[in-house]
């Protein structure tokens, strides 16, 4: 009777070991994608940081050009207004476009 006893609670222990060895390969998975995640993230802050930077250095050369002030404001605006109107003129393109 001991050692049927034993022999249950080894494969108590197994069962257990497996359950965790699970819980970690579940936990790197889940881990895996959160760093893709975080890592598309980045690409796209780093893709609108470099519009950013792109779009106010050009208003800033026009600027300078025409003798006008410069205004980190203003460039900015501009900045988020072709951010936001890219969106819409492209599918009001598409739409001409019948696709």
């Amino acid at each position: 009777m001991v050692h049927t006893l034993k022999i249950c609670l080894d494969e108590n222990a197994i069962q257990g070991k497996i359950k965790a060895l699970l819980n970690v390969r579940e936990w790197r998975k889940t881990m895996k994608h959160v760093i893709a995640i975080a890592l598309l993230i980045l690409f796209y802050l780093f893709a609108y940081a470099l519009s950013w930077i792109s779009t106010v250095g050009i208003i800033k050369l026009i600027t300078l050009c025409f003798g006008w002030s410069f205004s980190w404001a203003i460039a900015t605006g501009i900045w988020l207004v072709l951010v936001l109107a890219t969106p819409v003129f492209k599918s009001a393109r598409n739409n001409r476009e019948g696709k």
